[in-house]
């Protein structure tokens, strides 16, 4: 494929790297976080690779697109809990929705004191076995 795609050097080295930056800072994050966001890269990839493979001409290369695809869904499939791709949808449709929707501002509303009441236990409950743990280290 680097032999096919030959990318300038030039546009590759713009001091941005696409992932490799995000998850070279993923030590701040806990394990189960750091699998989600490799999840979220890699469907990120499929998603690039599957584009790529629709408008390649080069039957060879639509074939190592199709690969490269497999090897990379069977490792998410075989490392990743399927609860990441739920929380990733999950995610995403959060991140769709439309503020300026009057619709969307009424439900939101309704459903404030729900959605405030189980963020604010969740915040509890996440203190609470942080100061027992430091406690434990005593």
């Amino acid at each position: 494929l680097n032999n096919h795609y030959n990318p300038n050097p030039a546009k590759l080295y713009d001091g941005h790297s696409l992932f490799l930056d995000k998850l070279k800072d993923n030590k701040k994050f806990e394990e189960s976080e750091q699998k989600l966001l490799m999840t979220i890269t890699l469907d990120a990839y499929n998603r690039i690779f599957t584009w790529m493979e629709n408008e390649a001409q080069d039957e060879k290369v639509k074939h190592d697109l199709h690969e490269v695809k497999e090897q990379m869904n069977k490792l998410t499939e075989h490392y990743f809990s399927s609860k990441h791709a739920d929380l990733k949808k999950y995610v995403t449709e959060l991140l769709a929705i439309k503020e300026n929707d009057p619709l969307t501002q009424s439900k939101a509303i309704f459903e404030l004191k729900s959605v405030y009441n189980k963020a604010a236990n969740l915040g509890t409950h996440s203190a609470d076995n942080h100061r027992r743990r430091r406690q434990a280290k005593i």
